[in-house]
């Protein structure tokens, strides 16, 4: 069997990390990259409703600042017609400023919907959320507990195991089956002790 050398182990650990930063990656982007698919036309719908609403604001302000105009306008329009002996026509010009003097409203209410129908969105994203969340967390579960094995059972106990095989004194010596796990200074004893610790 050939020996290993340096450069490999080196090799060796830096494909350790690159794996465990891709994997942490890809579960990341899997999850970005479903929610995003999801709410797409969600969000779409939103920015086209806010546009709408927007528009409807300017316009209801328009005719809410020259309601009382018109209607004395229509006033007049009608008082003129009356007395020319036109009353059918004057009963249709005052009609038609009662259905200009609720426009507003109608506006305001299609606001309303328009609001009520984003709230439905997000509430409906909220719930999409939180489905994908279940579903990646299922995942995120999975991929540990095969990093867990891998470095708990296989490589912490495989090594604990070679060195009984190899210098049975040095499995029962406290301190270098300890001086496999960094101390307690450091970030990886904390997160460890965060995760463990705990329980």
């Amino acid at each position: 069997m050939p020996t290993i050398t340096d450069t490999q182990i080196a090799d060796m650990t830096q494909r350790i990390s690159s794996t465990f930063d891709e994997t942490f990656a890809a579960l990341i982007e899997r999850r970005d990259s479903q929610y995003a698919a999801a709410i797409e036309p969600m969000n779409a719908e939103r920015e086209s409703l806010l546009r709408e609403h927007g528009a409807i604001d300017e316009k209801a302000r328009k005719h809410e600042s020259t309601l009382a105009s018109a209607a004395r306008m229509a006033q007049f329009e009608a008082d003129r017609l009356t007395l020319e002996g036109e009353s059918e026509q004057a009963a249709a010009k005052l009609r038609e400023a009662e259905e200009a003097a609720s426009a507003p409203a109608n506006l305001r209410a299609r606001q309303q919907e328009i609001s009520d129908r984003i709230a439905t969105l997000e509430a409906e994203k909220r719930d999409i959320k939180s489905r994908i969340f279940e579903t990646w967390y299922k995942e995120c579960v999975t991929v540990h507990r095969a990093i867990e094995h891998a470095h708990f059972v296989l490589f912490l106990d495989g090594l604990r195991q070679a060195f009984f095989d190899f210098e049975p004194h040095a499995a029962n010596n406290v301190n270098i089956v300890a001086g496999l796990t960094a101390d307690e200074r450091s970030t990886e004893w904390q997160a460890g002790n965060r995760w463990y610790g705990g329980r």
